[in-house]
């Protein structure tokens, strides 16, 4: 048992201490309190006194990619959202498995460093499994999935949910079962089609997994969204993977189109914001 004493102590739930401290019992947290009432009731307990500090609540990284923390550079000045996009698609795949998750495995190490408890990680492979297992932070392995043709949307979750099962059967990652796990996740709405987002929502809601999602991050995606038209549309023509029967969000519904989720359920139009955390919301109340 530690006594950790500061001259201030924000326990978040509850307004801060000045001259605080926290008892430490078997790596979780006995007691919060002002410091003299705690070491009082705490005699001959050894106290750290951090002095000019403030004691926190260990830190939440909500979103990271850390399958790329090899593509960092702090030079680079893209001129657009899609010069990025264009770059991080070029890049991506030319580190080998070691260099990934050398950069991944610094990057936890730099985050713990500066009291990071718990992230939510947002991927496409493997490394980042294997490096969170290996270290103490907790959180969500976001596996993520794209496919912009709604006709691929049940072989695309068939295949993705073959690749979880093997991700949670990995031996690192079985031995850390209850501090990590793992989850299917859309990557956006304008990368991933509405029978898919749909599904994906379905089972979200059915398991009580947390939902991640891109959303509003670009003009390119919202020109996408709201008139079918733009740069992002370009880009996945380009890449092969437009789909020539998708409609808006919203738009009314095609005898050629599958459609939207909101279209298909006969909703008025709405914006791809509130059509996206439509599925969010569902997961949510589920959990």
């Amino acid at each position: 048992m530690i006594v950790y004493a500061a001259k201030h102590l924000l326990p978040v739930a509850s307004p801060p201490i000045q001259s605080g401290a926290v008892v430490v019992h078997e790596g979780r947290i006995a007691t919060v309190g002002r410091r003299k009432d705690v070491v009082r009731a705490h005699p001959g307990v050894e106290v750290r006194d951090l002095g000019e500090a403030a004691i926190v609540p260990g830190l939440i990284n909500a979103h990271t990619h850390l399958e790329l923390s090899h593509l960092h550079d702090p030079q680079a000045q893209p001129t657009s959202f899609m010069a990025w996009v264009r770059d991080l698609v070029a890049r991506r795949g030319q580190a080998s498995e070691e260099a990934i998750e050398s950069a991944a495995t610094a990057a936890v190490e730099t985050m713990i460093s500066r009291g990071t408890v718990a992230v939510g990680d947002v991927g496409n492979g493997t490394v980042a499994g294997r490096v969170l297992a290996r270290s103490t932070l907790a959180g969500i392995l976001f596996h993520e999935l794209y496919g912009f043709r709604a006709s691929e949307a049940e072989s695309i979750l068939d295949a993705a949910a073959a690749r979880l099962d093997a991700i949670e059967s990995e031996s690192g990652l079985a031995a850390a079962r209850g501090r990590l796990t793992a989850a299917l996740t859309p990557h956006a709405a304008h990368t991933t089609s509405g029978p898919l987002l749909k599904a994906l929502g379905g089972r979200a809601t059915a398991s009580g997994e947390v939902l991640s999602i891109h959303v509003a991050e670009s003009e390119e995606e919202m020109q996408l969204l709201r008139d079918g038209t733009g740069a992002f549309k370009d880009f996945l023509i380009e890449r092969g993977a437009w789909d020539p029967a998708w409609r808006r969000p919203g738009s009314p519904r095609s005898s050629t189109s599958t459609g939207s989720a909101s279209s298909r359920r006969g909703r008025s139009p709405s914006t791809a914001s509130t059509w996206t955390t439509r599925i969010s919301r569902g997961s949510r109340r589920a959990g």
